[in-house]
C-alpha cells in the first residue's frame, strides 16, 4: 500500500500546474484523517486590474473578474489525501466559464517522525483553458512547513512551478512562495497576514518589474468545528500585481465515511 501511494504521488508530481489566482490559500501541513471529507469553495474578486477586453500575454482580462473554484478532498490514510479542484471564471465581457480542473495528492509527515514542525508535500495535476492561463499544462511542487501553538500559527509554502505547454512554456522553474501568520484573538476569530508571490524563473529574479507580490489581511472564523471560513482584502505591492483583490474561502467537513 505504501509503495502504491508513493507511486501515485510521484506520477502526479510530474504533471502539475499552479492554479494562479483561482485558489488563494496558504496550505497547512495537516492532511485529512482516513475517511474524512472536506468541500471548499474559493471566491476571489479582482476589483482593479487589466482593462476590460484586453488580452495580456494571450489571456483574457482579469479586471472585475470573479474567480470561483470548488475543491473536494478525501482522506485515503491518516497521512495521505487526494483533492479535486474545478476552476471557473466570471466576467461581464465573457460570461461564466469552466476554465480548468485538477487533482491534488498530498502527503504529510507522520507524528512518528517527531519533527519540530509540520511538513507536507503536495502537487496538482490538471488541464486549463488557454484563454485564461498562459500555461495550460505543467508542474507545481508545493512543500509546506508550518507550526501551531495555542494562539499562534505560521506557514510557509515555497512552491515551484514548471510550465510544459502554453504561451509561457519553459523548463525553467518559477518560484511562487506563499506565507501566512495568524494570531488567535478570541475563541472565534484568528487575525493574520497572507502573502502570495511570483518571483519569476529561478535564474531571472533580477526582473523585479515582472514579479508579483500581494498581501492580504485575513480573518479565520471558528464558528463550528466542521466549517472553514477564511476571508479578507488584499493589495498588490507592485505594478505587475492586481491592485485590489477580495477573497472568501468557505468550507464544510462531510464526514460520511470517517473511521471510528
Amino acid at each position: 500500500m505504501k509503495t502504491l501511494i508513493l507511486s501515485i504521488f510521484l506520477f502526479a508530481a510530474v504533471l502539475v500546474h499552479a492554479q494562479d489566482e483561482y485558489v488563494l490559500k496558504v496550505h497547512e501541513s495537516k492532511t485529512l484523517l482516513q475517511g474524512e471529507n472536506l468541500f471548499l469553495t474559493h471566491t476571489n474578486f479582482n476589483s482593479n486590474g487589466n482593462q476590460p477586453g484586453a488580452l495580456i500575454s494571450g489571456n483574457r482580462n482579469t479586471r472585475y473578474a470573479v474567480h470561483g473554484s470548488f475543491e473536494f478532498m478525501h482522506g485515503i490514510t491518516d497521512n495521505f489525501e487526494v483533492g479535486f479542484v474545478v476552476l471557473t471564471n466570471l466576467t461581464n465581457t465573457y460570461g461564466y466559464h469552466f476554465v480548468g480542473g485538477h487533482i491534488r495528492p498530498k502527503f504529510s509527515a507522520p507524528e512518528g517522525w517527531n519533527l519540530p514542525f509540520g511538513f507536507s508535500l503536495s502537487a496538482d495535476l490538471g488541464l486549463q483553458n488557454q484563454d485564461y492561463f498562459a500555461s495550460t499544462f505543467g508542474l507545481e511542487i508545493r512543500p509546506v512547513f508550518d507550526k501551531r501553538t495555542d494562539n499562534f500559527y505560521i506557514s510557509f509554502n515555497p512552491a515551484l512551478n514548471f510550465s510544459f505547454k502554453g504561451i509561457d512554456s519553459s523548463s525553467k522553474p518559477t518560484f511562487i512562495p506563499s506565507f501566512k501568520t495568524s494570531f488567535r484573538t478570541n475563541d472565534i476569530i484568528d487575525l493574520g497576514l497572507e502573502y502570495y508571490g511570483n518571483l519569476n524563473a529561478l535564474n531571472t529574479f533580477k526582473n523585479v518589474v515582472e514579479q508579483k507580490h500581494t498581501l492580504f489581511l485575513v480573518a479565520d472564523l471558528h464558528i463550528d468545528p466542521d466549517w472553514v471560513v477564511n476571508m479578507g482584502p488584499g493589495i498588490g505591492l507592485n505594478d505587475a500585481s492586481n491592485k485590489i483583490v477580495i477573497k472568501l474561502m468557505l468550507g464544510k467537513r462531510l464526514n460520511w465515511s470517517k473511521k471510528d
